[in-house]
């Protein structure tokens, strides 16, 4: 479950938690078999892109929930989070 507000400061980066790698199929007739299917929830998302090296996302990921989530008209709710690394 995530939670619905994120205070940095408290952020604990021992939590475990699940990645997983993806590939969007359009057909889901392309699906290898012993591929695992998944289907994101649709909804609105919001894209940030962090620009520099790995170890300076933590600035970024920083100002997106002490900085840019609570100054603006929206809140997290209970789905996936995700991210699209190495797209230009």
């Amino acid at each position: 479950m995530y939670e619905t507000s994120l205070n940095f400061k408290d952020f604990n980066y021992d939590i475990k938690f699940i990645k997983w790698s993806s590939i969007e199929f359009l057909n889901s007739n392309e699906v290898p078999k012993d591929y695992k299917t998944y289907i994101l929830k649709g909804g609105l998302y919001t894209v940030f892109i962090h620009k520099g090296q790995a170890g300076g996302f933590s600035k970024t990921f920083e100002f997106i929930f002490s900085d840019w989530i609570p100054n603006s008209n929206y809140e997290r709710d209970n789905r996936e989070h995700f991210d699209l690394i190495g797209i230009k």
